[in-house]
């Protein structure tokens, strides 16, 4: 299946009230014309007309009939007609005269509800993300598809051979830090032996690179346990015109669903939804694993600034063009810092992260034993989303210790690291020194 880019893949009500009971099935059906003279039954299949503008995206899509594409009635799969190919209505005969579950693409059918599979292994086209389901009872001649997965559209370079995308652990209430147990970790797709997973990969059959562009992945979508955003990773990686290897990853950022309105460590991936993935390229440390992002946070190269922000906001500012103050008029000034409340004396007192034996707590403020930033309040994760988080304390230690610096960019093991000076109501020593937060106390 293809796509164009004037309308939408219609929202559908999530998979299991889509085929649950009949209440909702038979909104979508209609009278047709019966049975034909020689005891065949002739469906018209089309794509639901609801033009439903998507929670993430301006754009809409409307689904048309590719070269090859098959759909399943109860199991069986049907050829779409190759006068139907570039348009998003077809006709298909078929001899089942009772009731008709239909699913595209025919090799997600399954027979048990929500009668639909999403792969564990996807080959990145739209046809096969686009998952949809209709139902007709006897004697209804017409099947409206409506999209019952979440759709991702991964822009990847030229080179990119894999995406590896992961459903990862809740965030703990407790910590702030993502949780490690199974019981945290939510399925995103079903397999074909129908067990539950929380890993789709997508690449070429023949293991190929993809052209650069989107690509698209479909996510399973339980209505009782549906995925947050917040909690699924994107990962590829992809060969240079020089073969070398590169590697990004990302997510959906909470600061792009809070743009829209929703609660982002809340909002659950929605059926019928189109989501814009943005990947940020890292270089993995091989000594601990960990993997450090090319270029700081609201950079676009990686000897480019970035934002300046106060430890624990979400919010950066960034630099007039001579690096001299903000562009716009901006402060770090007790007034403006997260968690502080003004004292008597107009000096600020803080009321998280600062435990009872800190200096600047707040007044009558108990304290606590925090004592590193919870993922809410943490800029790399808050403007990047998926697995990214800023360093600790300890992390650059094991990054950094012992190695040399003379003047200007300091690189470090492939990393970048601008001397952007700091902030308080202007920008201070830039291009002298840098001065980088630690999601440490």
């Amino acid at each position: 299946m293809k796509k164009t880019s004037s309308l939408v893949i219609a929202a559908a009500a999530v998979a299991m009230a889509l085929v649950s009971c009949t209440k909702e099935i038979t909104a979508n059906k209609e009278e047709g014309k019966g049975i034909n003279a020689d005891g065949t039954r002739t469906l018209t299949v089309s794509f639901a007309t609801k033009a439903t503008k998507t929670t993430l995206l301006d754009d809409r899509i409307t689904p048309v009939w590719a070269e090859g594409d098959q759909i399943s009635l109860n199991g069986t799969p049907y050829d779409v007609p190759a006068e139907a190919v570039g348009t998003s209505t077809c006709t298909i005969t078929t001899g089942i005269q009772g009731d008709i579950t239909a699913v595209y693409p025919a090799d997600a059918y399954q027979s048990t509800a929500p009668y639909f599979k999403v792969k564990d292994k996807q080959d990145g086209s739209f046809g096969c993300a686009n998952i949809c389901v209709a139902q007709a009872a006897a004697g209804v001649n017409t099947l409206t598809f409506e999209n019952v997965t979440a759709v991702f559209e991964v822009t990847v370079p030229d080179g990119t051979t894999k995406l590896t995308v992961t459903s990862l652990g809740k965030i703990d209430s407790e910590t702030g830090q993502r949780g490690k147990d199974a019981d945290d970790i939510v399925a995103i797709n079903t397999t074909e032996t129908g067990a539950a997973a929380n890993v789709i990969t997508v690449e070429k059959e023949d293991k190929g690179a993809f052209e650069e562009g989107p690509v698209y992945v479909a996510v399973a979508v339980d209505p009782e346990n549906g995925v947050l955003l917040a909690d699924l990773n994107f990962d590829i990686q992809y060969k240079d015109s020089e073969s070398k290897e590169h590697y990004a990853q990302g997510g959906v950022s909470p600061n792009y669903i809070k743009s829209k309105g929703q609660e982002p460590l809340e909002y659950k991936a929605a059926a019928g939804t189109i989501y814009t993935p943005v990947l940020h390229e890292y270089v993995l440390l091989l000594v601990d694993g960990k993997k450090w992002a090319t270029m700081n946070v609201g950079s676009s190269l990686p000897t480019d600034y970035g934002l300046y922000f106060a430890w624990g906001a979400t919010t950066g500012h960034e630099a007039n063009e001579e690096r001299t103050a903000f562009k716009e008029s901006y402060s770090f000034d007790g007034a403006n810092l997260p968690f502080a409340v003004l004292n008597n004396e107009g000096a600020p007192r803080f009321t998280k992260y600062y435990p009872s034996d800190q200096p600047y707590r707040a007044d009558n403020f108990p304290g606590d034993t925090k004592t590193t930033l919870y993922l809410e309040d943490d800029a790399a994760f808050w403007n990047w989303g998926g697995a990214w988080r800023m360093p600790t304390k300890d992390d650059f230690d094991t990054f950094i210790l012992g190695a040399s610096y003379t003047s200007g960019n300091f690189e470090h093991k492939g990393v970048t690291f601008p001397p952007a000076g700091y902030g308080q109501s202007n920008t201070i020593r830039v291009a002298s020194n840098g001065y980088y937060w630690s999601s440490s106390l």
